[in-house]
């Protein structure tokens, strides 16, 4: 939670705070509850700055699961090239006797 100071407001219809981490400034009323008093500002950067990471993240997955069916792709394919030629080899061999 974000420390906040009291600016002015006291004997007014709002209270104007400022947020100590990055200096926001806001109001608000009364009937706020202290408990659940918090810039409203850093929250929201912090929030945006967690979705920032998660798609990092998230395209960092993606091009490791390219990467992971690129390699499944070559492995299977080199596979049936060599049954292939297996196959091909064995019926030339036998067709032969």
């Amino acid at each position: 939670m974000t420390s906040l100071t009291v600016i002015g407001g006291l004997y007014e219809k709002c209270i104007t705070l400022t947020c100590n981490a990055h200096n926001h400034l806001f109001t608000i009323s009364y009937q706020k509850k202290l408990c659940q008093l918090n810039c409203q500002q850093c929250r929201l950067n912090d929030k945006n700055l967690r979705k920032e990471e998660l798609l990092q993240e998230d395209l960092a997955q993606m091009r490791q699961n390219e990467i992971d069916q690129q390699r499944l792709f070559e492995d299977a394919r080199r596979k049936m090239a060599e049954e292939i030629r297996r196959n091909s080899s064995s019926s030339s061999s036998s067709s032969s006797t």
